[in-house]
């Protein structure tokens, strides 16, 4: 069976091939150095850090405390425990 195959021998739709990994997640900023965003799920949550170059964050200045959107993969976020 071919590796794009499903389980029914079909190919996967052209909608499911599309599918994007990336979320978009409200957070709390809380501070950045060169390579890395620290931010917290919610008031009180604990920090957590996120390579720059993995994340996109709106917007792209922020203060302490501020809520920002978060753009990143899945499997990221998964990890981190954000999502």
């Amino acid at each position: 069976t071919p590796a794009a195959s499903t389980r029914c021998g079909r190919s996967p739709t052209r909608a499911a091939s599309m599918r994007s990994d990336i979320h978009d997640i409200e957070v709390q900023y809380q501070h950045r150095t060169e390579r890395a965003v620290c931010v917290r799920p919610y008031e009180g949550a604990a920090d957590v850090w996120l390579p720059l170059s993995d994340v996109e964050m709106d917007p792209a200045e922020a203060r302490r405390g501020d809520t920002v959107t978060l753009t990143a993969p899945e499997r990221l976020l998964l990890d981190k425990g954000l999502i």
